[in-house]
């Protein structure tokens, strides 16, 4: 009997066998890989057979076996081996791998925890989370790359390692299609303090996080003003079919960069604080704000300058350093501390 041929020998290597297909294989770091090359290779619409994969990955055919079949039977990826042409292809287009493809709110909940954990979008740790997440876009799906791209205009956030609370949750996305969508949406609101929610009907306009918790700035149509909602009050919502188009004028970056914690206004303006040495020891590690201006004082204390748009943050940053600081300007944040100070003692005098 003649001997067959190399090359014989090697399209009955590659033929495959339908009937006894080979176990598929759980994935890991290195057979992930694999795949993903078989994929690529599949796509590339060269010839494809199990003898040139093994090759080019250093693996057995019968591993190559395997990972052809885990794509198929447990990827679904539609795939056949072409005998005429000696070479596996693909029966329907599949540029990225199934299973690992995401949804429009799985992406932006990646990307957003991608920030969260690296201290930032532009933390050394978050610019190299960001480049990650670019990385493997391309196995993920591009629900990855839209993400990276749209949620830095969605929401903004301090980089506060660590899980936002469940009730935030809730209304999460729903606000995030709101926001993408420019969709006029109704509110069952909670006011700090009030017994019951009442109705308001906002334009969304961008998500903030501040200490794992989550706010929506909105423009309020009945006050009309943009004002701060958190997302744990917010007891129920609708959209109402409208859209809206964003304020005229209101700028979300000096809305943003003016702000020292949970409240917003509109016009900054510059506070001016001394410090003793004590607190200004952690003044000069860790900054109240971004804009902070340190002047050095005598005995080791300093005077802050800070710009900002709200004084209520400012208010309890102050009483809460208590005998440690005090505001010098401007006059009436000055007065606004020294009554609360006033009623507080009084109630020490009781």
């Amino acid at each position: 009997m003649p001997k067959a041929s190399p090359k014989s020998r090697a399209r009955t290597r590659d033929t495959h066998n339908t009937a006894t297909p080979p176990t598929a294989e759980v994935l890991t770091g290195s057979s992930l890989h694999r795949v993903t090359e078989i994929l690529a290779a599949l796509n590339s619409g060269q010839p494809v057979t199990a003898t040139t994969l093994a090759r080019r990955l250093q693996v057995s055919r019968s591993t190559i076996m395997r990972d052809i079949e885990t794509l198929r039977s447990t990827l679904g990826v539609e795939l056949e081996y072409d005998p005429p042409k000696h070479t596996y292809r693909l029966t329907r287009s599949s540029p990225s791998l199934p299973l690992f493809r995401l949804d429009p709110h799985e992406a932006i909940a990646l990307a957003l925890a991608g920030r969260m954990a690296g201290g930032g979008a532009d933390s050394p740790l978050g610019r190299m989370i960001r480049a990650m997440l670019r990385k493997v876009a391309p196995v993920f799906g591009g629900a990855v790359t839209l993400a990276l791209d749209s949620v830095d205009q969605i929401i903004s956030t301090q980089g506060t390692a660590g899980a936002a609370a469940d009730e935030d949750m809730v209304f999460f996305f729903p606000l995030v299609e709101a926001i993408l969508q420019r969709r006029v949406v109704r509110l069952d609101y909670t006011k700090p303090g009030a017994a019951r929610p009442e109705k308001r009907l906002v334009h969304p306009l961008h998500i903030t996080e501040y200490q794992k918790r989550f706010r929506l700035i909105a423009w309020d149509t009945a006050r009309r003003e943009v004002r701060n909602f958190r997302l744990s009050r917010i007891r129920a919502m609708e959209s109402t079919g409208g859209f809206y188009e964003p304020p005229a004028g209101f700028d979300l970056a000096a809305y943003l960069r003016g702000s020292l914690g949970a409240f917003a206004g509109e016009k900054e303006f510059e506070v001016r604080i001394a410090l003793d040495a004590h607190a200004a020891a952690y003044a000069r590690d860790t900054p109240w704000h971004p804009s902070q201006q340190l002047k050095e004082l005598r005995g080791g204390g300093a005077e802050i300058t800070l710009r900002v748009n709200h004084a209520t943050d400012v208010t309890i940053a102050v009483l809460r350093w208590g005998r440690h600081a005090e505001v010098l300007a401007p006059a009436d944040l000055r007065k606004t501390v020294r009554e609360e100070l006033t009623a507080t003692l009084a109630r020490y005098r009781r």
